[in-house]
């Protein structure tokens, strides 16, 4: 991963984000899953011990007091177990066979223990020194549940909580009752573990959304700053994909990642140590090589990914030379090429089936060579345990060794998505660095320290050797010279439509001018407020789109101190009142992507409401590009007379009925007024305001985004 991308992913991946609130017990819950799974192992354990000794253990008399130590509610029962020679013996004397007992009860005394004492101790005089000798004795134990278990586990950290529990459960004491709880509480087990691996995840998730939030209102705020001066509206569309796409990725990345580092590092350090409790130095014997496995089958996945990645795009360059083949068809056909070329065809043809095969090659051999490596592996595993088993049951029976195993294959699960942390980041990277580029342009608008109000526009408003260029590089405006009096109706009109839009953006200081400045009333809008000099200009687009909302609150925008009857008046005076009644419910009726959409005409319409709402002192009008019907034409007419009337407007026309009608017309050209008069005037003296009427108006030249109006 590139520096730029893994700072994006440190930015991206904050302490502040995980450690915050709630989220900073998604560690508390992977410890308690990763508890609970090893509680679950070693259940199994039990039962794996039950099953093979049946409950049956016999321990040596030399270890009777750490016996009672460690269970010393439990009574047990002595055996003497005689060599076949003595036990005749024992039998011709009359008393052979014959064991001597503690009480097998768990209500026995200590009158009980001392008389099977006396009872061993007086057994044993009966044979001579030599004899008495080979006598041993034992404590023999059948079908008592767990007791085995218990019994080799008191030198690991499992024996006092396993005594403990034997000692007060009952049911762990027999075989069958024993049985029955080991199973409920193994499936209760996995059940809880389930529940905190669902709660991790939940929580994981949260995390995601929350960064993602995080993210989508930063972008908002951004593209409130940076919007307006995206006069092509390419920005606009890279931030929504930013928003969406890319915001989206993000949060599925994050969400991932919380959740492997939480539960799967968490996981795969408790499972090793539960194998450690086990038996500590064959489970170090044994991850040993499976660690070593691990790390050379990542290596040779690395290794695979890097060489297939030559390989395609080798394949690719020939793929695209044999293309150049079916382009070239006339060349050949014409010099008489068509040997040659089958022959140079055939043998780029053959070189990508050869590096295709290669890939195929590469592709199997990896597989083989991991397929073997973990066989191995596994079997140096399996021989370990196997023979530990076999050679010193004592210390590790069998029922230790399978859970060994099992734990050894469980290790696998935490590891394989271990192993997806460094895609995801990956992919978080990319994603992270296209957002905070974009989070980190900085708006080219801002407020200036010890900005004044700016008062309604009163006299005039100047351009004087205004100069704008976007940030492509492209020149729009080359030192732009034009005064609009305090009531004039203006029109801008240019070949490049961009350059009227840009000195329109400039008025309401959406964007910058690189040299140059705009005068209202001879004050420098760059050190009015922005908050005074918008109040009092108002910019409806052609393309100018509704809020998701009612018909009413798109005219009101959020501003409460409207009345239901301005909104109604202005909606009139836009010519937009019929259509609104006739929508399902009026003014409450719902726009937007699950509610009614409006027609090109409508929306001008509505916003044109939208802007008188406020009463501007200049009025700046950018018509839209689509064709309008006959009947919004009449009534964008009908509006225009009475909204123009004693205020300073300025059109963006793309009628011209429009051009017609204003009392002058700027024609801007390579960023320059080139002429300035009324509309015939200017078809007089002017070839470029000429070509571009005819480019727009003409019946022969008028295409989608023209609008033909006589």
């Amino acid at each position: 991963m590139a520096t730029v991308e893994k700072a994006s992913v440190k930015r991206l991946l904050a302490g502040r984000h995980f450690l915050k609130g709630q989220r900073r017990f998604t560690l508390i819950w992977a410890v308690l899953a990763s508890c609970i799974f090893c509680l679950a192992l070693l259940t199994l354990f039990l039962l794996l011990d039950l099953l093979h000794t049946r409950g049956s253990v016999q321990i040596n008399p030399d270890h009777e007091a750490e016996f009672r130590q460690l269970l010393p509610k439990f009574n047990s029962r002595v055996k003497i177990d005689l060599p076949v020679d003595l036990a005749r013996m024992f039998k011709a004397d009359g008393d052979g066979g014959e064991e001597v007992s503690e009480s097998s009860t768990e209500d026995s005394d200590t009158n009980d223990k001392t008389k099977s004492e006396s009872e061993v101790s007086n057994l044993s005089e009966k044979f001579t020194e030599k004899d008495s000798s080979h006598i041993r004795l034992r404590l023999d134990y059948f079908e008592r549940g767990i007791l085995p278990s218990v019994w080799w586990l008191r030198n690991t950290v499992w024996g006092y909580p396993v005594a403990s529990a034997y000692d007060r459960i009952t049911w762990l004491n027999t075989n069958t009752t024993a049985l029955i709880f080991l199973i409920l509480t193994l499936v209760f087990l996995m059940l809880l573990f389930n529940l905190m691996t669902s709660r991790i995840w939940n929580v994981s998730a949260q995390i995601g959304m929350e960064v993602a939030q995080k993210l989508r209102r930063e972008l908002y705020r951004q593209v409130l700053r940076l919007g307006p001066a995206d006069l092509c509206e390419q920005q606009q569309q890279h931030a929504v994909e930013l928003f969406t796409k890319d915001t989206e990725e993000v949060r599925t990345s994050v969400e991932s990642l919380a959740y492997r580092y939480a539960r799967d590092t968490v996981l795969l350090v408790t499972l090793v140590l539960f194998a450690l409790t086990l038996n500590w130095l064959l489970a170090l014997e044994c991850l040993i090589p499976l660690g070593a496995c691990w790390y050379l089958i990542r290596q040779e996945l690395i290794r695979f990914r890097e060489s297939r990645a030559l390989l395609d795009a080798s394949a690719n360059k020939t793929l695209n030379v044999l293309s150049q083949s079916f382009r070239n068809t006339r060349l050949v056909r014409a010099y008489g090429m068509e040997t040659s070329e089958h022959e140079t065809f055939s043998r780029n043809l053959d070189r990508l089936k050869e590096r295709l095969l290669n890939v195929n090659r590469r592709e199997r051999w990896s597989r083989w060579f991991c397929r073997m490596l973990i066989l191995f592996c596994a079997s140096i595993v399996l021989i370990l345990v196997c023979m530990k088993v076999l050679i010193d049951s004592s210390n590790l029976p069998l029922a230790a060794g399978l859970s060994l195993l099992v734990t050894f294959i469980a290790l696998h699960w935490p590891l394989k998505n271990l192993a997806k942390i460094p895609v995801e980041k990956k992919i978080a990277g990319h994603a992270a660095d296209r957002i905070y580029r974009y989070l980190d342009n900085v708006p080219p608008v801002s407020q200036a320290v010890g900005a004044k109000f700016m008062s309604p526009l009163a006299n005039s408003l100047a351009f004087e050797s205004v100069h704008y260029q976007t940030e492509s590089g492209q020149k729009l405006l080359n030192g732009l010279d034009l005064t609009v009096k305090a009531g004039e109706k203006i029109a801008l009109v240019s070949l490049n439509r961009l350059e009227c839009v840009a000195a329109a953006n400039l008025i309401s200081r959406f964007i910058e001018p690189s040299d140059g400045r705009l005068l209202i009333d001879g004050e420098d809008i760059s050190w009015a407020t922005l908050e005074s000099l918008r109040a009092e200009i108002a910019y409806v687009g052609g393309n100018d789109q509704f809020f998701t909302g009612s018909v009413f609150e798109n005219i009101r925008t959020g501003n409460n101190s409207f009345s239901h009857s301005a909104v109604m008046e202005t909606a009139k005076q836009a010519r937009a009142h019929n259509f609104i009644l006739r929508l399902p419910n009026g003014y409450e009726t719902i726009l937007g992507p699950n509610g009614e959409t409006l027609t090109p005409g409508q929306r001008f319409r509505l916003g044109i409401a939208r802007a008188l709402l406020r009463n501007p002192a200049l009025l700046i009008l950018a018509e839209p590009a689509e064709p309008l019907d006959t009947d919004t034409k009449s009534r964008l007419d009908d509006a225009y007379t009475q909204i123009i009337q004693g205020r300073t407007t300025i059109f963006l026309p793309n009628r011209l009925s429009t051009v017609r009608r204003v009392d002058r017309i700027a024609l801007i050209h390579e960023g320059k007024v080139e002429s300035i008069g009324t509309h015939a005037e200017l078809v007089k003296k002017s070839p470029i305001y000429r070509h571009w009427e005819y480019m727009n108006f003409n019946a022969f030249r008028t295409n989608g985004s023209a609008d033909c109006d006589s």
